[in-house]
């Protein structure tokens, strides 16, 4: 069996992360994983620094045999975030550019044979699928997605078991990852397939066939811990306005790489 994290952010990617890639894949080597997906919020840098430095033959020898998967948080303009996994050798640029609304996403994912999941589908706020206005007025939308991330370290157990229930019912495959911003999650969360992944072409069909053996992980009181309820509200309404702001502020930068992006496929 072949365990894997499939929900990482990196301090090289994600402004918010804490800890560097090559740290965090030492990390998780040495609890047993076999690879992670690396997720950054809408970057490629964190995955591209970590292959540079394999190019180089700069990595650590403890890294010998470690997958470090290609992947992408996504912040889409109607349907909160999601996790994109494209082939080997596929580069779309638009996809760093947060706020493309998820029919046109998944439209562009799909067309390069990528995969698209919702990540926490019952997380906090509008950074989760069930609660956006798009997914309220049109339930039919999950057919845009691939699969449901089932597990979540950064969730509690009632938000969990409504992902698995939700993946069940869809009738999607379902994953798991830690979402580890720091060291503290770190390995909190796996992915179990019963062959070795080697690359995101095996990833992607692995997910896509339903190869998933056992999906889980493990709570730290960090994650269990009460939240005031009202530092919670203003954070719901934070992300919307920064949503909101955010997809505004990139437009033209959206329209710019779209339109080159149409342009290239014809």
């Amino acid at each position: 069996m072949y365990k894997y994290d499939l929900h990482c952010h990196t301090r090289e990617g994600s402004v918010d992360a804490k800890l560097g890639i090559v740290t965090y894949a030492l990390m998780l080597k040495n609890l047993g994983f076999s690879g992670m997906l690396v997720t950054d919020h809408n970057s490629y840098r964190g995955y591209n620094y970590f292959n540079k430095k394999r190019k180089n033959n700069e990595l650590p020898h403890g890294l010998k045999g470690f997958r470090v998967f290609k992947g992408i948080e996504y912040d889409s303009g109607d349907a909160g975030h999601v996790i994109i996994i494209l082939p080997d050798g596929e580069h779309i640029p638009v996809l760093e550019v947060r706020g493309l609304d998820i029919s046109e996403l998944a439209e562009i994912v799909h067309r390069h044979s990528g995969i698209i999941g919702a990540a926490h589908p019952f997380g906090t706020g509008y950074f989760a699928i069930t609660n956006t206005r798009i997914y309220r007025k049109n339930p039919e939308i999950m057919r845009c997605f691939d699969f449901v991330e089932g597990y979540n370290s950064g969730l509690n157990k009632k938000s969990n078991r409504k992902a698995v229930a939700f993946g069940k019912k869809l009738k999607k495959p379902m994953t798991s990852g830690s979402d580890s911003h720091n060291p503290v999650r770190v390995g909190s969360a796996f992915t179990v397939f019963d062959k070795k992944i080697t690359d995101n072409n095996s990833l992607i069909e692995a997910i896509k066939c339903n190869k998933v053996v056992e999906f889980s992980g493990k709570f730290h009181l960090e994650m269990t811990k009460k939240k005031n309820p009202m530092l919670v509200k203003l954070g719901i309404v934070g992300y919307v306005v920064y949503n909101k702001v955010g997809k505004i502020i990139r437009t033209n930068s959206r329209r710019k790489l779209l339109k080159h992006y149409y342009y290239e496929i014809r």
